[in-house]
């Protein structure tokens, strides 16, 4: 029987023995075995390219060798300092040499407001600054000792470069004027004497519409600028300062108040005449709101007098005690109680 040898077909896949080799079994005897896959070579990098290395493949992994400081420090080069600490040094003495060199030193003080408030009451105050440093000056210490003085409310300071200083004073507001035997004290709402007028120099037309007490007492005399009147004493003279001269029964357009220390309060027309003494109200010679009702009582016997008698008939009038009143005509010429 004639067997014919069947050609072997070829074909592109792999020989049975590579497929046994890639199946894990033994390649045939003879075949040449199949070279491993190489790695792939990574790419070459390019030329100037800067190599960054990356910890944990994080996106904000920064740079080796790159420090970060803490937000807001600027390291400053050491040349850096050293210009720092020149311009520094040259500051601080400039400022020695403005301090202590002959610029920047009180020449001229000019101040206003001194219609009660005397150059003698300001000059110690003043004098002292003169040739001291406008940069050593201290504004609010020295307006709080020009306020301090009688006639000064409140003042104000201000340097004027390069040498010069002003001064402007607020002086109190007259209430009324205070005469005694030596001088007319000029007295503000809260009764602080702060300033004085001789008592031969005419009143200025600004105070002639105050009202004015005439204190005759002894102890008036002593009496003088930075003092100040009781206010019982004030009020009550001001009280009665006040009165109507027609509820009293008097055809006088005003009434003077005087003190002494005999008759204690006394009111007479203001264009001369008759005058009454009224006794000491309160404590002493002082006077209060209450005692309102003992001098209205002392007004009405006033009213009643004049009723019976002319105005121009009576001289003195004693109404201390209004339910029995004392008077005598105006020839006698005694005032006294």
């Amino acid at each position: 029987m004639n067997l014919k040898k069947r050609p072997r077909p070829v074909s592109g896949g792999a020989s049975k023995g590579q497929r046994g080799a890639a199946a894990g079994g033994t390649a045939p005897r003879g075949a040449v075995p199949a070279e491993p896959a190489r790695p792939a070579k990574p790419a070459k990098k390019a030329r100037g390219a800067t190599q960054v290395r990356r910890r944990g493949g994080g996106a904000h992994a920064r740079r080796p060798g790159l420090r970060i400081g803490a937000p807001g420090q600027v390291r400053i080069p050491a040349a850096g300092r050293l210009v720092a600490l020149l311009i520094a040094a040259g500051l601080a003495a400039g400022l020695v040499m403005l301090v202590n060199g002959p610029w920047l030193r009180v020449s001229s003080v000019a101040w206003a407001g001194s219609r009660y408030v005397s150059a003698s009451d300001v000059s110690p105050i003043l004098d002292p600054l003169m040739g001291t440093s406008l940069l050593l000056l201290d504004e609010s210490s020295l307006a709080a000792r020009l306020a301090e003085l009688p006639g000064v409310a409140s003042a104000s300071v201000e340097p004027r470069f390069p040498d010069g200083l002003a001064v402007q004073l607020s002086e109190r507001t007259p209430a009324m004027l205070w005469q005694t035997s030596r001088a007319r004290l000029i007295v503000d709402a809260g009764g602080l004497v702060f300033g004085e007028i001789p008592l031969g120099v005419a009143i200025p037309r600004e105070l002639a519409r105050l009202p004015v007490v005439d204190d005759r007492r002894a102890a008036s005399r002593t009496l003088t600028t930075g003092d100040r009147i009781p206010e019982t004493e004030r009020v009550a003279a001001l009280q009665l300062g006040t009165i109507d001269p027609r509820l009293a029964g008097s055809s006088a357009t005003s009434l003077r108040v005087a003190i002494d220390d005999r008759c204690g309060y006394l009111i007479a027309p203001g264009s001369g005449g008759w005058s009454a003494a009224l006794g000491f109200h309160g404590d002493g010679v002082s006077g209060t709101l209450d005692d309102a009702p003992t001098i209205d009582a002392q007004v009405a016997a006033l009213r009643t007098l004049f009723a019976t008698h002319p105005e121009r008939s009576v001289g003195w009038v004693d109404v201390r005690n209004p339910g029995k009143v004392y008077w005598r005509p105006s020839e006698s010429g005694s005032d006294t109680c």
